[in-house]
């Protein structure tokens, strides 16, 4: 992907540099560096073989539509391909500034009103109260397209969290389980290891994990097998037993992980907690 880009004011363009040949030239249709998805690929003057350049994804002011433009073209004026609006792209600095100042501005497909909302725990909030559904459209700043607010919910569960507290819940308590039972099944192993072998077992896991670390090599087979030979140590057996042992651990974690998740639908279900949630999750 290139990213030896810049405004060329004097040539009324920008300059690109070719991804195959390296040529330097200057483009002067920035038309053709936007496009409807993130594939911008400019063909080179001298090789006349297209490259892709680096884009963004942005929003027409106008009509909220999406649309990819160069990063080389920030700054200068464009046609947004859906409405045919004039397009003042702002430039790099201006970019960040509007990323630094995102404002939430929720528009409800309901009533019809238009929401602001400066942070996600105000806009939490009205989700809550059911002022916004998962199905209204949002933008952060006047150059973000239209998007659903189910797709930021998604991206940010600490929103989740604030409107769906079963839903978090269900979460936490299913990955606390899943743990609790690995942490009981390796326990459980190392009592049963130690009481039929003693020091033995301890010093085999010890070298199971030593010989996991260094077998994908050549010479680290060999310092394994030459260490087993000389402490007289079941190879296999720590080899093996470990790899096992880590596959068993991390079905018993997703195994515990389901059970935690099942007891907290239920307990939701049968004490009616799971009414009071304002967003299903599909």
């Amino acid at each position: 992907m290139n990213t030896d880009q810049n405004v060329d004011s004097m040539h009324n363009g920008v300059s690109l540099t070719c991804g195959n040949c390296k040529h330097k030239f200057i483009h002067t249709n920035l038309q053709s560096l936007v496009a409807p998805k993130p594939e911008i690929t400019p063909a080179c003057p001298k090789c006349t073989k297209p490259f892709t350049v680096a884009s963004r994804e942005i929003g027409c002011p106008s009509c909220h539509k999406s649309l990819w433009v160069s990063l080389s073209i920030m700054g200068n004026r464009v046609t947004c391909l859906h409405c045919r609006a004039e397009l003042p792209l702002p430039t790099e600095d201006q970019w960040k500034e509007l990323v630094l100042s995102v404002r939430w501005t929720i528009f409800s497909s309901a009533t019809g009103n238009v929401l602001n909302f400066d942070n996600l725990e105000s806009l939490g909030a009205a989700i809550a109260k059911a002022e916004a559904t998962k199905d209204d459209e949002y933008t952060m700043h006047r150059f973000t397209p239209k998007k659903k607010l189910r797709y930021l919910c998604d991206q940010h569960f600490a929103l989740r969290k604030l409107y769906d507290p079963v839903g978090a819940w269900v979460e936490r308590v299913g990955k606390i389980t899943g743990i609790s039972f690995v942490a009981l099944y390796v326990l459980a192993t190392i009592i049963n290891g130690l009481v039929a072998m003693g020091g033995t077992f301890l010093l085999a896991v010890i070298f199971g994990i030593f010989a996991i670390v260094l077998t994908p090599t050549g010479i680290g087979l060999f310092i394994v097998y030459v260490i087993a030979r000389a402490c007289n140590i079941p190879l296999l057996w720590s080899y093996f037993g470990v790899l096992l042992g880590c596959i068993i651990g991390v079905g018993v974690f997703f195994l515990g992980r389901g059970i935690g998740v099942l007891t907290m639908h239920i307990i939701a279900k049968l004490t009616a907690l799971e009414n009071k949630r304002v967003v299903t999750w599909e």
